[in-house]
């Protein structure tokens, strides 16, 4: 029914594959996409596609419905290995999104997710966010502080191309923040 497709954790799936199979793109930066979806997203870019875990998402209150849940990039070009870099936490340990189930929406981890590519003698690098989650305009504490540690990790790789969902409007300290730093 329609009711049951809307609890479907890839409800919109098939519409953003055709898009990326449409489209043709180089390189995909996603967020709030499920583990399990990775091999079909790889299929329909034509390449590889890494994953970062935030949390196990349940949209049932049933812990055994909860699946890995996080951001990706992926893309046609090679991979070039940057070690530890891939993946930092900012919020929350990556042990903490392999446990933590959550059912409301909010977020559980944040990491941020680096890829390097070379294509012929330029080389790009790449990242992509999910921002700690707040149901206000205004910046929450925890929030400002994660932007802190974000920032830490953003100074590292200055000429990263960042992308995310930063759940912040514009106008606000936060996105603020960010656009000033990427202008």
């Amino acid at each position: 029914t329609e009711a049951d497709q809307s609890l479907s954790p890839s409800w919109r799936f098939d519409s953003i594959l055709d898009f990326i199979h449409r489209q043709a793109p180089d390189v995909v930066l996603l967020q709030e996409v499920y583990e399990n979806d990775l091999e079909r997203y790889g299929n329909a870019l034509g390449g590889r596609v890494d994953f970062s875990r935030m949390c196990r998402l349940s949209m049932t209150d049933r812990e055994e419905d909860a699946e890995s849940w996080g951001v990706a990039i992926g893309s046609r070009f090679r991979f070039i290995d940057i070690g530890e870099r891939r993946e930092q936490y900012y919020h929350g340990i990556r042990e903490d999104a392999d446990t933590i189930v959550l059912n409301n929406g909010l977020q559980a981890t944040s990491s941020l997710l680096q890829a390097s590519f070379e294509v012929g003698s330029a080389r790009f690098n790449v990242g992509t966010t999910h921002f700690t989650w707040h149901n206000q305009a205004e910046p929450s504490k925890e929030q400002l502080e994660d932007f802190k540690k974000l920032a830490v990790l953003l100074d590292r790789n200055p000429d990263l191309v960042l992308t995310g969902d930063f759940n912040s409007p514009r106008g606000y300290p936060i996105f603020d923040s960010i656009a000033q730093r990427y202008r």
